[in-house]
């Protein structure tokens, strides 16, 4: 796949796929290219936010014990 296809993606695409990684991975997407570091500070309270752990949620609900 060509990188600069990438590059180009539409800024609302690239904020919808950051904001599905956790904190961490979309912080290291930032040193991709300038247009990923652009989506992700103009976003930064979306895309870097911490995502719950599935496994707190189970303990939550008594589902591992």
């Amino acid at each position: 796949m060509d990188v600069d296809m990438w590059a180009s993606l539409p800024p609302e695409l690239l904020v919808d796929i950051f904001r599905r990684l956790e904190a961490a991975a979309a912080l290291r997407c930032t040193g991709v290219c300038k247009p990923w570091r652009r989506a992700i500070a103009g976003n930064a309270a979306s895309c870097l936010r911490p995502r719950p752990d599935c496994r707190d949620r189970r303990r939550q609900h008594g589902a591992l014990r």
